[in-house]
């Protein structure tokens, strides 16, 4: 537990804009949820079963807070939930929805707004421009930055659907499970209160409500799930005694055997579940849940070296678990025989594998090895997995043919044109020109730069990483590539700092600017934005404000760079907003 006060003050250390109810925190060699407690006597209160290891450090490690991430569905959960009698008919209006929503957000400014909040990308510090330009009255079809980042937004979701088939899913959110330290929770029940975007905007972001689950049948569950029982139906009730907590979903202490447990093997010292509410989703079948018992795999681990641990052991270690670990093999040969079989997920080979992944995931902690065994190996492989190199069938499942409708869904016109806003020119931009230009040859040689070293080909890749798809050998793996990307981000956040930092580190170092009135240094700011903007948008110092020539819309490609002038966004929407209110005469 941790007292609102002292949760506030660590909120405030992080610069966080609201303060959360839980904290996934390592402190002294504890590591685990603690929740904001009313009238709590201490600053922190810990349990002896959150510690892990002696430590005197005294500074305390925040791991995650509880915030809201919307829920999607995964290859996995499809499976089990169309083994447990959801039809497929409800997935497939599931994707079709998205689809349409995705196509949608290229050209209507509040479906875009919509897609990005309800998609999980309200705090994307990538996407903070782009929420506030569609919100400040930047028309999406014509500001080719707009549509260079929903594009790449909408290029992700895509190869998401078909390659893992991520689909959102309504009256649903993915969220830190905690216990009820007050014991008012009945085993079968579950406390879910959420912070849900609203589609409001203020000047830090969308605003939010509390939407509370009680009353609803849930499905609450973790990833990754391949037994059919890893899916719980639980009731979520109101709790007075627990309203201090939100974004979280808070489980009962009662009974033999906790329900985190039943979800995979799941624990409260940091994991995440889904909790969804959709109806459509319940499952019509009843599934018991897997029934390994943790202690059997501690027993069979091997022996602690009776000295000192050495770097030796470490390395040997690295070398047998990358040597060892079958996890990736175990849920692949899962999934293509839960295909394959005519039980499905509920044939004896597949709960044979399911059993044995959850063991597989445990193996870096457990140290206990997992042995495939060589007759759950597939004779063929679902064409939704793409193996290239195996035999291959056309599924008959409803993964395959959620796969098949994302490979003939029509693709989008990427033709994009530039023009230069007429509200974005302030008079006086030419004082500011030859600086900018300076400026946009830098900022193009840094994306060039970037661009070849992580082997990126667009700039709308870059600007929104997620995006990034890798040209380099050694990012191509899906674990290369989230570390590649992870560092991508990096990188551009690094080059965007820098030009903020010379856009107004250049205007304050100007005797004269520190003399001015704050009318007039305002101008000033958008004098030079301005001349950012046009460097970029009106072909440098050969535009000419009064020539119609450079006001007309003209073809841009993808070699064409449209992010410079963003990176001072918040100067260029005062212009956006405040342009032609201000009496800017005699200055």
């Amino acid at each position: 537990q941790i007292s609102p006060e002292f949760s506030h003050h660590v909120a405030q250390s992080m610069n966080l804009p609201e303060t959360p109810s839980a904290f996934q925190i390592r402190y002294q060699g504890f590591k685990g949820m603690v929740t904001q407690t009313p009238n709590l006597d201490c600053q922190l209160a810990l349990r002896p079963s959150m510690k892990k290891f002696n430590a005197s450090c005294t500074r305390i490690e925040i791991c995650g807070f509880s915030k809201w991430i919307p829920a999607f569905t995964s290859r996995q959960m499809i499976n089990i939930l169309s083994g447990r009698g959801v039809t497929d008919s409800v997935f497939v209006t599931l994707q079709n929805r998205a689809l349409q929503q995705m196509n949608l957000a290229i050209v209507n400014e509040s479906v875009a707004l919509d897609f990005i909040t309800q998609g999980g990308y309200g705090n994307n510090e990538f996407l903070k421009p782009t929420i506030h330009m569609l919100h400040g009255g930047f028309a999406l079809l014509h500001e080719p930055y707009l549509q260079r980042i929903m594009r790449s937004i909408r290029t992700v979701r895509l190869r998401e659907m078909r390659e893992r088939a991520k689909i959102p899913i309504p009256d649903s959110c993915l969220l830190y499970g905690v216990v009820d330290d007050t014991n008012s929770l009945r085993r079968g029940e579950v406390f879910v209160q959420v912070s849900e975007p609203t589609g409001i905007f203020d000047g830090s972001g969308p605003l939010r409500k509390l939407n509370s689950f009680a009353g609803k049948r849930v499905i609450v569950g973790r990833n990754p799930c391949l037994h059919p029982g890893d899916l719980s139906v639980l009731q979520a009730v109101h709790c007075e005694s627990l309203s201090s907590i939100y974004d979280c979903v808070v489980f009962s202490a009662e009974g033999d055997r906790p329900h985190p447990d039943e979800m995979a093997g799941g624990d409260l010292d940091g994991d995440t579940f889904f909790v969804i509410a959709h109806k459509a989703l319940m499952p019509k079948k009843l599934a018991m849940p897997s029934n390994i018992d943790k202690t059997e795999r501690i027993e069979e681990a091997p022996p602690r070296v009776s000295r000192a641990e050495r770097i030796d052991d470490i390395k040997q270690f690295f070398v047998d678990f990358v040597r060892d670990d079958v996890t990736g093999r175990v849920a692949n040969a899962h999934l293509a025989l839960s295909d394959a079989l005519p039980e499905g997920i509920f044939a004896e080979k597949c709960i044979q594998l399911a059993e044995l992944h959850g063991a597989a995931v445990d193996f870096a902690k457990s140290g206990v090895k997992s042995v495939f065994p060589t007759e759950c190996t597939p004779n063929g492989y679902p064409d939704f997995m793409e193996k290239s190199d195996k035999p291959s069938y056309k599924s008959k499942r409803v993964l395959g043919r959620l796969f098949r409708e994302i490979e003939e869904s029509p693709t989008v016109n990427c033709e994009l044109r530039i023009k230069v806003d007429p509200d974005l020119v302030v008079k006086g931009f030419e004082s500011f020109m030859d600086e900018a230009s300076e400026l946009f040859n830098f900022y193009s040689f840094e994306v060039g730069r970037i661009m070849n070293l992580f082997g990126v080909l667009t700039e709308g890749e870059i600007l929104c990483a997620e995006a990034a798809r890798f040209q380099r050998r050694e990012f191509r793996a899906e674990r290369s590539a989230d570390e590649g990307r992870r560092r991508l981000s990096c990188a551009m956040k690094k080059l965007m700092q820098n030009l903020r930092s010379m856009f107004f580190e250049g205007l304050s170092s100007s005797k004269e600017y520190d003399s001015l009135p704050a009318s007039a240094k305002m101008l000033q700011r958008w004098r030079k934005a301005s001349a950012w903007y046009l460097c970029c948008y009106g072909g440098g110092k050969k535009f000419d404000l009064d020539s119609s020539a450079s006001h007309e819309a003209r073809v841009i490609d993808d070699d064409t760079l449209v992010g410079f002038p963003w990176t001072v966004w918040d100067v260029l929407l005062e212009i956006k907003k405040k342009q032609g209110s201000v009496d800017t005469s005699g200055l």
